[in-house]
């Protein structure tokens, strides 16, 4: 079944990596910029003439237009090199993919890797994390450990104390070290 609204995202998502508005999208295809909105905010979908045009101006196949949504089932490394990087990881984030998180983070670049840490320290991304801190680098770690710090993330201290490394564990104890009412295990 096609997803309007994803295969929506998809074509504002190309538009957008192509530094189109969509009057210019519209002007380009011969429609009005009434359609284009329509088409991304999934109230409807362009014509196979239509459609045509778009493979064509992104270089893409109908298949890629239309299955975005469906392809969201494949394996997140074939998603990656099949579809733009930035539109996979967007989804990752959105988290509209079977996908586990901590299972496809050593596919992520450095860049890819560092905006997933930042949604997850804005509260835009419902991870646990305590499954995830293994999969983190050294870097990554000191980001979560100093955000869990600063209560940017919230956590229960006691779940993951087991998994931080002594200087990770002295991090955490700056903030509290005047503060008697805070106890670790150890």
């Amino acid at each position: 079944m096609l997803d309007l609204k994803a295969i929506g995202e998809y074509i504002c998502f190309l538009r957008e990596k192509h530094n189109l508005t969509q009057y210019e999208l519209a002007d380009k295809l011969y429609v009005t910029h009434q359609a284009v909105s329509k088409w991304e905010t999934g109230k409807s979908i362009p014509n196979i003439e239509v459609m045509v045009s778009l493979t064509k101006l992104f270089a893409i196949t109908i298949d890629e237009l239309l299955l975005c949504s469906d392809s969201l089932d494949h394996d997140f490394s074939y998603l990656l090199n099949h579809y733009p990087r930035n539109y996979i990881v967007y989804q990752l984030i959105r988290q509209k993919l079977n996908v586990n998180l901590e299972d496809v983070m050593y596919l992520l670049n450095n860049d890819e890797r560092s905006l997933v840490i930042n949604h997850l320290i804005n509260n835009d991304l419902d991870v646990d994390i305590l499954s995830l801190l293994p999969y983190l680098n050294k870097r990554e770690r000191r980001i979560i450990v100093t955000s869990i710090r600063d209560k940017q993330i919230l956590v229960d201290l006691t779940s993951i104390y087991h998994q931080l490394s002594q200087t990770e564990r002295n991090l955490l104890e700056e903030k509290y070290e005047n503060n008697k009412n805070v106890t670790f295990f150890r």
